[in-house]
């Protein structure tokens, strides 16, 4: 495999001396094998650079360091309607208060979100189920699920976010971290929720433990985070740049993590929902190269490069907003019914875990 940029692993490191440089190291999942992919990428910020493995045994991306750049979220907080990852969870978090169900109105706008509806449909009519949402971030999936009359609560370390929260959809939630709330609220749920959390984390086994000590046995975890299942196998990081994320999973990611927490494991198919955004191959360019900008250069500064990008998004929930955005969606799905088109549309980037605590488990 020929690289062309000379920090790519295969050509020389960059820098005369780095003695943190490794050509591979143990997989801090599953404890195989992983080779460094890329040396030296690009992060969330222009402040730091990560090294990019790949495990050879479970096929999980990592980075490394896993270590948080100070005051990033703070700047992220600051900056979440100008930042196209973040953007989109601002206008989710204003359209579900003018929204009659407004969680049919987040299934209908990405995948991860119709893994909870058709999640919570395993319960049929029994609202008597105790649901938690971890990372509740401003709160509007939690409201949403509360709106079908289930009992859930919002579980965020931010109180800010919690407080926001609050403010905008009543008393639902609860600011703690996972580790101290999991000892004092021990198998209390029977559905846990993290969307999009698991891939934020350090140490994504012991966060999913924790997780499951909130189980009442034959409890539910539902987990989505990026899929990197969905891209060829040699892409090297097609995800946010750490440290916003540590981890690209995949199925054999979340295998190990159920064998090794004595969990049973299943899969929600979102091919075809409504919202599911299918990976092009032919958008994937050869996948060995960075391919998006920084978003904070120096000091936190938010790099001017992403405005074109930003635009396109708010014009695009503009669209949505007045029908525009279906249209286009139901006419593209007719075109992915043609055999050609089903050949050459990729999986959803959106993976959906559930992991079911075994009902002989202890409930500590």
């Amino acid at each position: 495999m020929t690289h062309s940029l000379s920090n790519t692993v295969g050509d020389a490191p960059t820098g005369a001396a780095e003695p943190d440089y490794r050509q591979q190291m143990i997989c801090p999942l599953c404890g195989g094998t992983a080779h460094n992919r890329y040396h030296a990428h690009p992060g969330y910020s222009a402040a730091a650079t990560y090294d990019i493995y790949h495990c050879a045994d479970c096929v999980t991306a990592f980075a490394d360091p896993m270590r948080g750049e100070t005051g990033l979220y703070d700047c992220i907080y600051s900056n979440y309607r100008r930042i196209p990852g973040y953007l989109r969870y601002a206008h989710y978090a204003q359209a579900v208060r003018s929204s009659k169900d407004p969680l049919s109105y987040l299934a209908g706008m990405e995948g991860a979100y119709w893994s909870v509806a058709k999640t919570l449909e395993r319960y049929g009519d029994d609202r008597s189920i105790n649901i938690l949402e971890i990372g509740s971030g401003s709160g509007y999936l939690t409201y949403a699920i509360a709106k079908r009359d289930f009992t859930i609560t919002g579980l965020d370390v931010s109180s800010e976010a919690v407080s926001t929260a609050k403010r905008l959809y009543g008393d639902h939630y609860a600011c703690a971290d996972l580790f101290e709330y999991s000892r004092t609220h021990r198998a209390q749920y029977d559905l846990v929720i993290m969307t999009e959390v698991i891939e934020h984390v350090d140490a994504p086994r012991a966060f999913l433990a924790a997780a499951e000590q909130l189980l009442k046995p034959g409890g539910r975890i539902l987990v989505t985070t990026p899929d990197r299942g969905a891209f060829p196998a040699h892409a090297v990081w097609q995800t946010e740049y750490p440290p916003v994320h540590y981890w690209w999973f995949t199925a054999r990611s979340f295998a190990e993590l159920a064998e090794q927490l004595n969990l049973s494991l299943s899969f929600v198919d979102i091919t075809g929902a409504p919202g599911s955004m299918p990976v092009n191959p032919d958008h994937v360019g050869d996948g060995l190269q960075p391919d998006r900008a920084v978003v904070f250069l120096d000091r936190g500064r938010l790099n001017p490069a992403l405005r074109r990008q930003v635009r396109a998004q708010r014009l695009y929930y503009a669209l949505h907003r007045i029908g525009l955005v279906s249209l286009v969606r139901r006419a593209k799905q007719a075109k992915a019914a043609t055999p050609r088109a089903a050949v050459s549309a990729g999986r959803p980037y959106c993976l959906c875990a559930v992991f079911t605590k075994r009902r002989d488990a202890s409930a500590g």
